[in-house]
C-alpha cells in the first residue's frame, strides 16, 4: 500500500508539473546569445511535426525588432530543429509584421495563412512574452492552433481550432474557424 501511495504521489507529480508548462514560462537561449520565450504552436492533422513560434529578446529584455519571432518545425521523429522553406514562410507559416512599438515592447502581426486573425506579440507584468488575439470574441492569449488539412488534398484547410487563455477571466477558449 505504501508503494502504491508513493507511485501515486510521484505520478501526481509529473502530470502537475506538464499542465503547468505554459508558453512563455520560461527564457531559453540561441546559438547566437538571444534569449527566446515559446508563444505559440501549431499543430496539423497531416502528422506529428509541429511549428513553433518563439519571440526573440535582445539584452534588457527588449523584443528583437530585426527578428521578433523565430518560426521553425520541431520535426516528429528526431525531435529536432528544422527551418520553414521559402514557400512555408510565404503562403502559410510565415509572419507579416504590421508594427513594432519598441516603446511598449510590443508588435501586431499576423499569420500568412490566417491574415483575418490579428494578433500582437505582448509582455506580461513579469516580462514573460505572449501573443494576443480575439478567440470566440474574447481577448485571449494564444497557446495552440491545430489545423486539419483535407486528407486528399493536402494544401485544402478544413478548419483551425484556435486555443487559448481569456485575458481577463483566466480560463480556457477556443475557436473553430473556418478559413
Amino acid at each position: 500500500m505504501k508503494l502504491f501511495s508513493i507511485f501515486s504521489i510521484c505520478i501526481a507529480l509529473v502530470f502537475g508539473l506538464l499542465l503547468h508548462t505554459n508558453a512563455g514560462d520560461s527564457f531559453l537561449p540561441t546559438k547566437d546569445g538571444k534569449k527566446t520565450q515559446t508563444l505559440f504552436t501549431i499543430e496539423r492533422s497531416m502528422n506529428k511535426n509541429i511549428v513553433k513560434y518563439d519571440a526573440q529578446f535582445i539584452e534588457n529584455g527588449k523584443i528583437d525588432p530585426k527578428k521578433p519571432i523565430d518560426i521553425y518545425w520541431i520535426m516528429e521523429n528526431s525531435g529536432e530543429r528544422e527551418e520553414l522553406n521559402f514557400f512555408e514562410r510565404k503562403a502559410a507559416y510565415g509572419i507579416v509584421v504590421s508594427e513594432i512599438n519598441e516603446e511598449q515592447n510590443a508588435m501586431d502581426f499576423v499569420v500568412n495563412a490566417v491574415k483575418k486573425k490579428k494578433m500582437k506579440l505582448l509582455l506580461d507584468k513579469e516580462g514573460r512574452a505572449y501573443t494576443q488575439i480575439i478567440i470566440d470574441g474574447k481577448i485571449s492569449k494564444l497557446t495552440k492552433v491545430y489545423v486539419k488539412a483535407h486528407p486528399k488534398k493536402i494544401l485544402k484547410v478544413l478548419y483551425i481550432d484556435f486555443f487559448g487563455v481569456d485575458a481577463k477571466t483566466g480560463k480556457a477558449v477556443y475557436e473553430k474557424y473556418f478559413p
